[in-house]
């Protein structure tokens, strides 16, 4: 600055260079931003940046001054806490030197103060008294002489003072209850839980707009609205049974598994479920069931290629839609069981409105090929005039051909269902709360009450309670 002050023919001092300096900077930029519509909107952008630079001398100068002023105090301070040291000093002195002589006076003191009290005591002499020999002196006996307690009268208290004191006095202070209210009350009830009279309850049900007799049924809301607005306390009593507290979820608590998929076997009487059933449990059954229990088996497990399978024994469709009915939807798949040489009949029908009511896949397995007279197209024909559209042709249900007899396609079928049941994403908790389906149940003699249970959720241990309705 100096320099270029020289330039210029202007007079350069070293005094008048600035102690401080300060530059600001600006720059401007834009930004577009994408909009609804397919429109952009342009945003601008400045950017302001300022900087201080200040002289080394001028800061070093700044220092050096107020160190010394630092300096200074500690100076004074020091100069203060000295000459507070003195007068403590000395004050001590003096209170040394005056100690002594107050001693030596006190105990002259005290001295002539006891020479006092010594002159001025005096001895007391005993009084004179005449006695005149021609009297005759009185005789007092020498002793303690008890004397007669009065005789103090008991007085009983009457049964009336007694009541008295145990009289019911007025609470000062409301009582406010704390009383639980159902679905439905009505105001007689309610006025029995408060302890009070129904014709304290009416006016205030009338201030509220609520029309009602001692009899008539409140619901929920209105009956605590009420209890609130006498000064007490409702709370809405939860009326759930016992089964529905044990039917309370634990999904959230346990994770979930992979579950094998349930099975239903149906179709026609004579179409051979019954032969097919028999094959398999011949062949691939495990048998879990204690003291060796093989006939009317209702729902057992087979193992193919470490994949567990379900199978279901329906006996009739009545059994069927009464699961239905209650709610249980413990099948995951049916197969549908047609005879390759009868076709379609009434139950098969049947079968089939059964499935399509509980949203069910279906598997049709066309039994009985190895016979001579066996049609299987026209078995898909009349499936198809039912709505049961093969893959082949453009729909979504499976078809297997088998002979339960000769065992030609069990592996294939046991197969799809391997494979619809990973399609379906089966998964359950295997935690916590057993709950399922009863699916037979009878009297065995030498055993009593015997059951097949089917575990949708949870695990059932040995001992646990078990509630069946």
């Amino acid at each position: 600055l100096n320099h270029l002050r020289g330039s210029h023919s202007t007079k350069s001092t070293e005094t008048s260079a600035p102690r401080k300096l300060t530059v600001n900077r600006r720059s401007q930029s834009e930004l577009k931003l994408a909009s609804g519509f397919g429109r952009t909107r342009t945003v601008n952008v400045e950017v302001r940046k300022k900087r201080t630079y200040l002289k080394k001398e001028a800061l070093i100068e700044k220092a050096r001054k107020e160190q010394e002023r630092i300096d200074e105090e500690k100076k004074q301070l020091a100069a203060k806490e000295a000459q507070k040291q003195n007068e403590i000093k000395e004050i001590t002195a003096r209170t040394n030197e005056e100690e002594p002589k107050t001693k030596i006076d006190l105990e002259s003191k005290s001295k002539t103060e006891v020479s006092e009290k010594k002159r001025h005591k005096k001895q007391k002499r005993k009084k004179q008294i005449y006695k005149d020999p021609s009297l005759i002196e009185e005789l007092h006996v020498s002793g303690k002489v008890k004397k007669r307690k009065k005789r103090q009268i008991r007085r009983t208290l009457s049964s009336s003072i007694i009541d008295q004191t145990n009289t019911f006095e007025k609470p000062t202070t409301p009582v406010i209850r704390e009383i639980t209210i159902p679905e439905s009350i009505t105001p007689q009830e309610l006025a029995q839980k408060l302890a009070i009279k129904v014709n304290e309850i009416i006016p205030v049900m009338m201030n509220l707009g609520v029309m009602a007799t001692a009899n008539d049924n409140l619901d929920q809301e209105t009956a605590i609205l009420l209890v609130e607005e006498m000064g007490h306390k409702a709370m809405p009593l939860d009326e759930r049974t016992i089964e529905d507290i044990l039917q309370d979820s634990d999904e959230t608590i346990f994770d979930k598994v992979q579950r094998p998929p349930v099975i239903a076997i149906m179709g026609h009487v004579d179409h051979g479920k019954t032969s097919l059933l028999d094959y398999i449990r011949k062949s691939k059954i495990i048998d879990k069931e204690a003291g060796g229990i093989t006939q009317h088996i209702g729902a057992y497990t087979i193992d193919h290629n470490s994949t567990s399978i379900t199978f279901l024994d329906t006996p009739g469709h009545a059994a069927f839609s009464q699961m239905r009915s209650r709610g249980a939807n413990v099948t995951d798949i049916i197969i549908l069981v047609v005879a390759a040489d009868d076709g379609v009949k009434p139950q098969t029908v049947e079968a089939i409105e059964h499935a399509k009511i509980s949203d069910t896949p279906i598997i049709v397995a066309i039994n009985k090929i190895d016979k001579p007279e066996a049609d299987i197209e026209k078995v898909k024909n009349e499936l198809v005039s039912n709505e049961i559209i093969p893959e082949d042709l453009g729909g979504d249900h499976l078809f297997v051909n088998i002979s339960a007899q000769s065992g030609e396609g069990i592996d294939h079928l046991i197969e799809t269902i391997t494979l619809q049941s990973e399609i379906l994403e089966l998964q359950a908790v295997n935690q916590g709360k057993a709950i399922g389906t009863v699916i037979e149940s009878g009297i065995e003699s030498g055993k009593g009450v015997v059951s097949t249970i089917l575990i949708t959720k949870g695990k059932l241990k040995k001992g646990d309670l078990i509630i069946v309705g």
